[in-house]
């Protein structure tokens, strides 16, 4: 009996080191998960914040996209814009604008769901001032504000683009090669700035491009007594000797040199086997 307690004294003590040994690891474990977290924290924070921060880029972008679709497909027809969702205004100088609010998603819809950035709502508001139809060139200041809020934990963020777009209008004339013998009308009109010849400067638009080009120095460009172009003529020439527009009614856009253009390879189609032809008609 007496040779049992001692090893039962032991035992105890062996226990209650390793009790010890314990509560000291977890202690350990506890003070560095404790400075870990809000390291952790931090980084998950700012992770969702990016995040947050590239989806109002997008959406800004995505604002922007909706300027440019609109100024190709309504340009000065207000009812067009209308017809798309904008509305138009007049800021305090009197200067006329379209302004158009996108919500995302809709009201009524769920927001989208996201693992890192929760649920999203984002606005987006987009004006663009609008030029004076009169004016020989239209530049549009655009300003597109993308705000994107996360709907669980409060968290947006913003972001702006702001640029001026101006349209070029779209080429109308002819180019050709070498040599360029013209005797007839051509015109800058564009339907989309309105009725020809309102505003006044529709029909004097210089738009309107007759152009040649030349693998060689030497180009040919003359115009017969019924040439009026309401528009610009073009020479691939090194100067303008080489065209002769003393006989042409109008060219309202003058005459440049150095005017170049590529011209793809295009094969021509064997046509030698009419049966060809007949199966198509």
């Amino acid at each position: 009996m007496q040779q049992f307690i001692p090893r039962l004294t032991a035992f105890y003590r062996k226990r209650g080191s390793a009790l010890i040994a314990a509560f000291l690891f977890s202690m350990f474990v506890f003070i560095i998960l404790g400075s870990l977290m809000p390291m952790v924290v931090n980084d998950y924070e700012a992770s969702v914040q990016n995040r947050l921060y590239n989806m109002a880029y997008s959406a800004a972008e995505a604002g922007a996209d909706e300027v440019m679709w609109s100024l190709n497909n309504n340009r000065f027809d207000d009812s067009a814009w209308y017809a798309d969702g904008w509305d138009v205004g007049e800021d305090f100088y009197g200067d006329n604008y379209w302004a158009r609010e996108i919500r995302l998603p809709k009201e009524g819809e769920k927001p989208a769901d996201d693992v890192y950035a929760g649920e999203q709502r984002a606005v987006i508001r987009v004006v663009v001032s609008k030029p004076n139809p009169d004016a020989d060139s239209h530049q549009y200041a655009v300003y597109s504000k993308a705000d994107v809020k996360d709907t669980r934990t409060g968290n947006s963020a913003t972001r702006i683009i702001s640029f001026t777009a101006e349209l070029s209008p779209p080429f109308r004339g002819l180019v050709v090669k070498n040599e360029l013998n013209y005797n007839s009308l051509l015109d800058s009109y564009d339907s989309s700035y309105g009725t020809y010849g309102l505003p006044p400067t529709n029909m004097l638009r210089e738009n309107a491009t007759a152009a040649t080009t030349s693998d060689e120095e030497t180009i040919k460009v003359s115009f017969g007594p019924q040439t009026d172009i309401r528009g610009q003529v073009l020479t691939g020439a090194e100067d303008a000797v080489n065209v002769d527009y003393s006989k042409a009614r109008q060219i309202t856009g003058g005459v440049a040199d150095g005017f170049s253009a590529e011209f793809p390879v295009i094969t021509v189609p064997d046509t030698s086997d009419a049966t060809i032809w007949r199966s198509h008609f």
